[in-house]
């Protein structure tokens, strides 16, 4: 099961990937937060099945996301801009936006998890 959990845990950063508007995208912001906060639920409710911890993940991927992004529109008074497919070095600003995002969203919780 633990495999699965871990692919349900990676959705934020798959929408990130490839079609970062859904994440921005007002509408789609209460899906997520139900979502999210259903699956932290079950994690913690059913924390002695194996790998579910995984699924503590989402929320704290999507809550990551928000707080990056409402950084950048407070600095730059603009969205950030996917630089993922593009090499345009006038985008740094979005890359650093992604990198952090990759730490904090992927790099950071896979780790902590994994390591439990």
């Amino acid at each position: 099961m633990a495999p699965l959990f871990l692919i349900i845990s990676l959705i934020i950063v798959a929408i990130f990937l490839f079609d970062r508007t859904i994440l921005s995208n007002p509408k789609y912001n209460k899906y997520f937060i139900v979502l999210g906060t259903l699956f932290f639920l079950l994690a913690v409710l059913f924390k002695d099945i194996k790998g579910i911890e995984f699924l503590k993940i989402p929320i704290i991927q999507w809550v990551s996301y928000k707080i990056l992004v409402w950084i950048i529109v407070k600095f730059y008074g603009r969205e950030p801009k996917d630089t993922f497919w593009s090499n345009d070095l006038s985008l740094m600003k979005d890359g650093i936006l992604n990198a952090i995002f990759w730490f904090v969203a992927f790099i950071f919780p896979t780790v902590y998890f994994l390591s439990r």
